[in-house]
């Protein structure tokens, strides 16, 4: 498959999933495009016709899924059984359905679909029982609607109902002939001319039956049934927030069609914006019980993926984060989808900061940090760590326990453990000098010379009278004198100066790679480059990381 067939069969199936039919066959007919022999890409397609109801359009895309992928692939007749079985065709649906199980014999779907059509042809009258059962069918509105005598019927629901009902089941039309327009729209259907025979007229039928419309060549060009309509002009309503127009555009779109699951699901997303959950909630599972009972619409398990999604999301908003968090990952089982993976994501985190905010009790933190305290003392570290650790998730913004808890981790020489609880101890209290020492310490034993000299100086301008920062820099400065004069390269010192973004910084300076490079060929320009404070203090600051030295070199 080419990039760009790729790239258009992704968006087709993302569209798909979102149930936009429209959109997805878009996608799949520009991959079509790009591949024209692409089974799979026909396959796609030939699944948003159905869902459509372009039955014709839908047999079309199946028939090429077979010519392009004749053997092995269950999938390409279970399209074709579909549209069949949408046309009205039983025998040709019964027939793919049964080719299908040949290559997928366990497909539990296909063999209920046979087992249906099966029953439904063993129970069809016999040719000739009811005369008009042929005029209904899939392109029934198509021929309704480009009839000017009968159009202006498509304006009055139960009309358009009725004709539904006829074309699921044509066997109900003649208890429907006391109604003058289904009189009149059969007549028509015929080729009888309905008004000239009422006025006297001879309407004598057509000598050649009418010629099939032609197909379309696009999808926007298919003409839409009412319900269809109806379900978009909700959509928009939705869209620009227009509540109360959506839930009447739905409850008509319901209406023509009560076998469409999506739109009694839109009309869930409206009364979830609208607040009403308890409502939405009732819905839902109306919903979930016409699912199971098999009276709507349910392609690929995307719907009740959906449901569940739709559950569990006023779940989340009820405070019910664990059941919410089981319906999401059931969703996910039934269709695995970018938007109900975030759902659940948002869902976890939400729970998660929820149950932290329960939990916070200073009084509870304060006798938790003593404990740790008294551990300390023993010199039992791992048992301090775990009573700070209850202290912090008892009250998160108390400085002095990460401090604590960064020293204890000092004695355990995790050190970047410790560097972790020093910065988040600084950041809620920067002035807190305790952890300003504590983390010169850690760069120290990391041999992190220029960061502990640095935050050992800071800890003197805010307390110059502070013992451990003075001997600090100068144990530190004595450090970094020994690495010179030795002349041996401290690997692993090298190696974390190197990762520190601000050495790195120094070493991508191009001006000072210049000036490197003069200082090392003639060490006599570095007392010129040396009075420049600027350079002087680079300079300082990769020898205390010990990345350049000035001593004997070995």
């Amino acid at each position: 498959m080419s990039a760009d067939a790729s790239a258009h069969k992704v968006a087709g199936n993302d569209a798909f999933r979102q149930g936009n039919f429209e959109e997805a066959a878009h996608h799949f007919t520009a991959g079509i495009e790009a591949d024209p022999e692409n089974h799979v890409l026909y396959s796609n397609r030939s699944a948003c016709f159905a869902n459509l109801k372009q039955w014709k359009a839908a047999l079309d895309d199946a028939q090429n899924c077979i010519r392009y992928q004749p053997d092995g692939w269950a999938k390409g007749y279970n399209r074709l059984g579909a549209a069949h079985h949408g046309l009205g065709e039983l025998s040709e649906a019964l027939e793919a359905y049964t080719k299908s199980l040949e290559y997928e014999p366990d497909n539990a779907h296909v063999k209920e679909q046979v087992c249906e059509l099966e029953n439904a042809l063993n129970q069809q009258p016999q040719a000739g029982a009811n005369p008009f059962a042929s005029l209904f069918g899939p392109n029934t509105f198509a021929r309704i609607q480009s009839n000017p005598r009968l159009a202006p019927f498509l304006a009055q629901p139960d009309y358009v109902g009725k004709i539904n009902t006829l074309i699921a089941n044509p066997a109900m039309c003649q208890g429907m002939m006391n109604d003058q327009r289904v009189m009149q729209t059969m007549l028509e259907l015929m080729g009888i001319n309905a008004s000239a025979a009422s006025a006297g007229q001879p309407a004598a039928a057509p000598s050649t039956p009418p010629a099939s419309p032609p197909k379309p060549s696009k999808p926007a060009e298919a003409v839409k049934e009412p319900s269809i309509v109806a379900k978009e002009a909700g959509n928009a309503h939705y869209k620009k927030r227009e509540f109360a127009e959506a839930l009447k555009s739905y409850d008509e779109s319901i209406a023509l069609d009560p076998s469409n699951g999506s739109v009694y699901l839109n009309r869930t997303s409206v009364l979830f914006e609208q607040g009403k959950l308890d409502e939405c909630m009732e819905e839902i599972e109306e919903l979930l019980k016409k699912y199971e009972a098999k009276a709507v619409n349910s392609p690929d398990f995307v719907l009740l993926s959906k449901i569940l999604t739709r559950k569990a999301h006023i779940l989340q908003k009820r405070g019910e984060y664990a059941s919410a968090i089981d319906l999401y990952q059931s969703a996910l089982r039934e269709n695995r989808n970018a938007d109900t993976l975030k759902k659940l994501k948002d869902c976890e985190k939400e729970k998660k900061a929820t149950e932290a905010a329960a939990y916070i009790d200073p009084g509870l933190s304060a006798e938790a940090k003593n404990r740790g305290n008294d551990f300390f003392k023993g010199n039992k570290y791992p048992e301090a760590i775990q009573e700070y650790t209850e202290a912090i998730r008892r009250n998160p913004t108390e400085h002095t326990t990460y401090s604590n808890r960064a020293a204890a981790y000092m004695k355990l020489t995790a050190y970047d453990d410790a560097v972790r609880d020093c910065e988040k101890c600084l950041s809620i209290e920067p002035t807190f000098v305790k952890a300003v020492v504590r983390l010169a310490h850690c760069y120290f034993w990391r041999k992190e010379y220029h960061k502990a000299i640095q935050e050992y100086e800071k800890g003197l301008k805010m307390d110059p009278a502070n013992q451990d920062c003075t001997e600090g820099i100068f144990r530190t400065r004595a450090k970094i004198m020994e690495g010179m004069n030795t002349g041996e390269a401290d690997e692993e010192r090298l190696a974390r100066a190197q990762s520190d973004p601000e050495i790195q910084g120094i070493l991508g300076d191009t001006y000072m790679q210049f000036v490197l490079r003069e200082m090392s060929l003639n060490p006599k320009t570095a007392s010129e480059y040396m009075a420049d404070p600027t350079i002087a203090a680079k300079v300082q600051k990769l020898a205390q990381a010990g990345v350049i030295s000035f001593g004997p070199q070995k």
